[in-house]
């Protein structure tokens, strides 16, 4: 596709059984300041009205012309399928959308401008907290918020390589690409990581990247969210597990190598390998053997 053949916003939103909460979203979109010139929608398999409600709100709103629903054939799982909702777009910039959240009417206006202006090469931004009845949670305070969230000043927060090499900083349904960024994590076509902070990385590698301590949207938590912000003291259970040959995001990054040029990525080798979490791992195992 040439460059003139591109809109200048899109957005690549996923589904699965998202009939609850759907209409919501896409009437939060329908309704920005700014409209995108394209949303694509590609829906892993439902079995529920997801579909259907989509059609329903699409056609209220006469937005067939510029919005493309993909229904896959077998389940693709939320890496995949963000992989290929991003590879069909086509937008000079792509915004990413889940299925559950609600949107602020300013927040495409919002960040092309930020996007426009600094030359970012990807932006996230921060976001309210809302129930599965579309309540202001009141205690934010009890959600496992990263700190670089909690800590950052109002207005913009350079994120860096070396910040996103040993975490995700904040949640993808938040964030705004490049098409340079969009088409390189497509290339890469990796499985190893998040699709977002896989966009990150990509984009920290390509220019810079940033933090916009504004509120662009409610991000909704409930029953069912796929991943996303557990409260304090959750844990999944301790269970000892044989630690991998290779740190997960070493593997990511041996993945860019092939489209991008990682800063000091020696270094980076070998502050992955010692990290305290994977000889945590080793050791345990070593124990585990002996008891």
């Amino acid at each position: 596709m040439t460059a003139t053949d591109r809109t200048l916003i899109s957005i690549a939103m996923t589904t699965y059984n998202g009939e609850k909460y759907i209409e919501k979203q896409l009437r939060s979109i329908f309704t920005q300041s700014i409209q995108p010139q394209e949303i694509v929608i590609c829906d892993d398999c439902s079995s529920d009205c997801t579909v259907e409600i989509i059609c329903k709100v699409v056609a209220e709103y006469g937005a067939g012309d510029r919005v493309c629903i993909v229904e896959n054939h077998t389940n693709l799982g939320y890496i995949r399928n963000f992989h290929q909702a991003i590879g069909l777009t086509s937008g000079d910039f792509v915004c990413l959308a889940d299925q559950d959240d609600e949107w602020y009417p300013h927040k495409l206006e919002r960040l092309l401008a930020v996007m426009q202006e600094t030359g970012a090469a990807a932006i996230c931004t921060n976001f309210d907290l809302i129930d599965e009845h579309s309540e202001l949670i009141s205690d934010p305070e009890c959600f496992q918020i990263d700190p670089f969230i909690r800590n950052a000043p109002l207005g913009l927060t350079p994120i860096t390589f070396h910040q996103l090499v040993f975490r995700n900083l904040v949640p993808g349904c938040t964030y705004c690409c490049t098409r340079q960024t969009a088409d390189a994590f497509y290339r890469i076509d990796s499985q190893i990581l998040p699709h977002d902070h896989q966009i990150m990385l990509v984009g920290s590698c390509l220019g810079n990247v940033y933090y916009l301590n504004e509120k662009t949207i409610q991000y909704r938590l409930h029953g069912n969210n796929t991943i996303g912000l557990k409260k304090k003291g959750t844990t999944s259970g301790w269970h000892l597990k044989k630690p991998n040959r290779k740190p997960r995001c070493m593997q990511f990054l041996d993945d860019i190598s092939c489209e991008l040029t990682i800063p000091h990525r020696w270094y980076y080798v070998i502050i992955l390998y010692l990290r305290i979490p994977f000889f945590t791992g080793l050791i345990k195992n070593i124990l585990n053997n002996f008891i």
